[in-house]
């Protein structure tokens, strides 16, 4: 027996002997490959296998590793890293690690520095595409920091106090009217993110005319559908708290600002809908106040709240002609789920909006509760939101916008039928990079 381990400790010296053409140093490159011996005697191995391999060197997860390491350390570096589940950018998550909540996210600084950092799903080949389960104290996103400082202004802080000087009680400036089945006039300061979007008519520069709508997302920004601006159509103006898509002079406390310069996605290809967003930038930033201010951004996840959308769109059909609502208008509607959506709207090559279906990815379909609703001309670029009206709600009293409407495949505006919304939290990091860089 004692022979028989002898012959066996010499083969092995022998075998890894030949995987390495000379003898390294564990922080050295190795060139054995595969499972090959960088130092006989230390059990050391050459990591071939590990994603990334260069040379000798392994990256792995965005790390350069040395390239010998114990077969116990390779193990360990090419477990994959405990998931959460396969889960959106932006849902929220547990990482039991950190034993923290947090977010879905591909931007988390903190997971490079860790060997097995939890995931929500991904490729965790590649540290770019792998989405991480990010402790709440190590992220958040800079729209959500945006949000916060914007829900300080719906306060009345005018309320009673109690002898510690506490707030005792706080209700928001506005208090949205319960929404009915069909579709409403909104009130003033009841959206006030709300923007028109439009321009000069080519035969007159003495009045503007708006063709579709949009959302405040910033003091100087305003986030709208990419196909709000064609050749002939480019947006010039913005017209913030007011009612009437007229631009009537008895809403002296709406605002008109100029538009300077316009942000769409390289991905948009007209007249192909996908990445159907556009970001206009102002001349100068608005005055917040109570008919003035910016909704937040949708990060990511499940939204159990109802959703509305608000637009100036025509009442008719567009066969007949019809220009925009006079008046602002709001409508409850549905989210579909994902597979009726891709089942109402598969892939069709002469399809020239959506050739290959919806993406549930970066887009959605919802539709309202009656056949006689729907989605019409100058609705286009305006927001699919929902409102935190409650306490146990982050940013109580603000409107996040969800989506931005895309597309009413029927062409007509009271059919019922379901509408396209391109998906706000898919293009987050997009916007993000632009109106806070």
């Amino acid at each position: 027996m004692v022979r028989f381990y002898l012959l066996v400790e010499i083969f092995v010296v022998f075998f890894f002997a030949l995987g390495s053409d000379a003898c390294q140093t564990h922080d050295q490159p190795c060139t054995g490959g595969g499972l090959g011996n960088c130092c006989g005697g230390q059990n050391l191995v050459c990591h071939k296998a590990c994603p990334g391999w260069r040379q000798g060197r392994c990256y792995h997860r965005g790390k350069t590793l040395p390239g010998c390491l114990s077969a116990a350390a390779v193990e360990t570096t090419l477990r994959p890293p405990p998931s959460d589940g396969n889960r959106d950018e932006g849902s929220p998550c547990f990482n039991s690690a950190a034993a923290s909540h947090g977010v879905c996210t591909h931007d988390c600084e903190w997971a490079r520095h860790q060997t097995h950092a939890q995931t929500c799903g991904g490729d965790t080949r590649a540290h770019s595409k792998t989405i991480w389960c990010c402790p709440a104290s190590h992220h958040e996103r800079k729209a959500t920091q945006m949000c916060r400082e914007y829900s300080k202004h719906p306060w009345l802080d005018a309320e009673r106090r109690s002898p510690t000087g506490q707030v005792s009680k706080r209700r928001c400036m506005t208090s949205l009217k319960p929404l009915m089945a069909g579709a409403e006039r909104a009130q003033l300061q009841e959206y006030p993110h709300m923007a028109l979007i439009g321009g000069y008519n080519p035969d007159s520069e003495r009045n503007l005319h708006f063709w579709c709508g949009g959302s405040l997302i910033s003091l100087d920004f305003v986030l709208t559908a990419a196909h709000c601006q064609t050749r002939k159509t480019r947006p010039t103006h913005v017209r913030l708290g007011g009612l009437e898509s007229n631009g009537s002079s008895s809403e002296p406390f709406a605002q008109t600002i100029e538009v300077v310069e316009l942000f769409i996605p390289s991905s948009y290809k007209p007249p192909k809908l996908y990445s159907d967003l556009l970001l206009l930038k102002l001349k100068q930033s608005v005055k917040v106040g109570d008919y003035v201010r910016p909704a937040c951004l949708h990060p990511g996840g499940t939204v159990k709240k109802d959703l509305e959308v608000t637009g100036w769109g025509a009442t008719y059909d567009l066969e007949r002609g019809r220009g925009l609502h006079k008046n602002l208008m709001k409508l409850r509607i549905y989210k579909q789920k994902s597979s009726y959506c891709e089942n109402n709207f598969q892939p069709d090559p002469i399809d020239r909006k959506l050739p290959e279906g919806l993406k549930k990815s970066s887009q959605l379909c919802a539709k309202p509760s009656q056949r006689t609703q729907g989605i019409c001309q100058g609705d286009s670029g305006g927001p699919l939101s929902y409102y935190m009206d409650s306490y146990e709600d982050p940013f109580m009293c603000m409107h996040t916008v969800y989506g931005i409407t895309s597309m009413n495949p029927a062409g007509t505006c009271e059919s019922g039928d379901p509408v396209v919304f391109t998906r706000v939290s898919y293009h987050l990091s997009w916007i993000e990079q632009i109106v806070w860089p």
